[in-house]
């Protein structure tokens, strides 16, 4: 599975980055759209003018062997630059989202919000290529169900549990997101 990741991941540079080289932007304000992946997150931004954007993504990821594991989560921000220098933006972000996350038989859901600080590399050579990282401040109010064996009615049950984290976090979901910019 994470072979047929890379893969996908690697043809998806090679196409993006011959489609940045041969079509370099016109447009660096408002309505600009970028689309944006990692292994396992899509994400879309649209440019409200040039200092400050929307962004919004969806995370699915899919896992099976000894314990099957399905994420899911949602997000959605505001960012503004702080400072940009080509070939490099530095931006602030604030959000929000949901998340579940079930793992064999055990469920985790709950909402977050976020602030972080964000740096964009544009790729030499184009303004429609570039590659994303994000970090910042996440705080989750969680809702777990855990099921046990209760030796009372020896059956299966399950306990409810909820809570608040509060952590630095990767906010791309993978360490980094390229993304490339319709014009």
């Amino acid at each position: 599975m994470k072979a047929l990741r890379t893969i996908g991941l690697a043809v998806a540079v090679v196409a993006l980055t011959g489609v940045a080289v041969a079509a370099p932007a016109q447009n660096q304000g408002e309505g600009r759209v970028g689309l944006g992946m990692n292994l396992g997150t899509l994400e879309a931004t649209y440019s409200l003018n040039t200092q400050s954007a929307l962004g919004a993504a969806v995370n699915l990821d899919l896992m099976t062997g000894d314990f099957d594991s399905t994420n899911f989560g949602l997000t959605a921000w505001f960012q503004q630059k702080l400072k940009s220098r080509e070939p490099v933006d530095f931006f602030m972000l604030a959000g929000l989202g949901f998340g579940s996350q079930k793992v064999g038989t055990d469920k985790t859901s709950g909402f977050q919000l976020f602030a972080g600080l964000g740096t964009e590399y544009f790729l030499p050579g184009t303004k429609s290529l570039s590659i994303e990282a994000k970090l910042g401040l996440v705080i989750n109010f969680l809702s777990q169900t855990v099921p046990f064996f209760n030796p009372v009615t020896l059956s299966m049950d399950s306990a409810k549990a909820s809570g608040t984290e509060i952590s630095f976090k990767d906010l791309t979901g993978g360490l980094f997101i390229l993304r490339y910019y319709l014009d």
